[in-house]
């Protein structure tokens, strides 16, 4: 019985670390999406300027900084 202290605290410990974990996904998670919002914004930016010709926008391709 006196091993059970060390399973508590193992279990303990794996859950901390999983909440940790998931704390930091969640994160990334967001800085992705807030990424691909920019990235929209900007591709409707550029379509929004372009001509309604789709062939003219393929022959001259626009710059777009990051």
């Amino acid at each position: 019985m006196t091993n059970l202290w060390y399973l508590v605290a193992a279990y303990l410990v794996l859950w901390i670390a999983l909440f940790i974990y998931l704390y930091w996904i969640n994160g990334v998670i967001r800085s992705v999406r807030q990424e691909a919002a920019e990235l929209h914004r900007k591709l409707q930016e550029v379509e929004s300027q372009s001509p309604g010709d789709p062939a003219g926008s393929a022959s001259q391709p626009q710059n777009i900084q990051l």
